[in-house]
């Protein structure tokens, strides 16, 4: 017989919610090779006995988040373009974090049960409160992440090519980014699916979750990275360039013409940045937001 808290595996069913999950192991003080099974959830063993009202406390205040969202979605849709500053990448990282505040938000108002029964957390097909919570994580993260790589492409693209994007890009970019994510949550349903990992917000299991979800985070948050900061190190370049004494003002012709080229790239370098800025630190938080999701949620 196992030892308390342990529960033996056997006296509990072979399906129904995420089987997988279990927190299982044969037994080392019986000769009968039984599996002996932690209870559910395994936060409670790991955790101060208040860990669920403390986990409770980031869902409220995902309610502020999602109010203020949906106040700026609103203001854009209400709201002159001038007064807004309303940009289509700008309307479609929102969207994205509104979708991951929502999965955050599901659990306030439905109290989901984590169980399917004393050593099995429920998983997509067990609840439905997951199945809708474990999408939209999925499809915010997603789209969040490759919405920042959209973001980082534009501005590489305006200030180190010094073009303008146009609406062939727009248009390829809001394709991509509705697009993308959905085939990913596809990919994700099939192969992999969700369950109560952490709290009361569904992750992706472990089966195939690097390559359909974890692995593609990945690499679209160091694109991300990769290209913001080839943008930064050009405007510094740009920058220090202009810092270098320039010839005498009875230097030649093309010096000085050179010397009015280079000023002028420097104030439409400068110019961009500042406008900018603000993106580009949403960014930043966006990337490191996302490889901490992916070493604290997938580990």
């Amino acid at each position: 017989m196992p030892l308390a808290p342990l529960l033996d595996e056997s006296l509990f069913g072979s399906a129904g919610g995420y089987i997988s999950g279990r927190y299982c192991g044969v037994g080392a003080v019986s000769d009968n090779g039984t599996s002996c099974c932690f209870p559910y959830s395994i936060q409670e063993w790991v955790y101060p006995e208040n860990w669920k009202q403390q986990f409770r406390v980031p869902n409220y205040l995902i309610i502020l988040s999602v109010t203020l969202c949906l106040f700026l979605l609103l203001s854009f849709t209400m709201l002159p373009k001038e007064k807004t500053h309303q940009h289509y990448l700008s309307v479609g990282l929102l969207i994205s974090a509104l979708l991951i505040f929502l999965s955050f938000a599901i659990p306030v108002g439905s109290i989901p049960e984590l169980c399917h029964d004393a050593i099995t957390p429920n998983d997509m097909h067990s609840s439905l409160s997951c199945a809708w919570a474990g999408s939209l994580v999925t499809l915010g993260g997603l789209a969040s992440v490759l919405w920042v790589l959209l973001r980082s492409l534009w501005l590489h693209i305006r200030i180190f090519w010094d073009r303008d994007p146009g609406k062939k890009f727009k248009w390829a970019s809001i394709v991509v980014g509705t697009i993308l994510p959905l085939v990913f949550l596809i990919a994700l349903l099939s192969a992999t699916g969700f369950s109560y990992r952490m709290g009361q917000t569904c992750l992706p299991n472990h089966e195939n979750a690097i390559v359909t979800f974890w692995v593609w985070l990945v690499i679209f948050a160091i694109a991300a990275f990769l290209l913001q900061v080839s943008t930064i190190a050009y405007c510094v370049y740009v920058y220090l360039r202009t810092l270098k004494r320039e010839r005498p003002e009875n230097s030649f012709n093309s010096s000085q013409r050179g010397q009015r080229v280079r000023l002028e790239n420097w104030k439409n370098v400068k110019k961009l940045f500042l406008l900018q800025w603000r993106n580009i630190l949403v960014n930043v938080f966006v990337i490191i937001g996302s490889i901490s999701f992916i070493v604290v949620f997938w580990t």
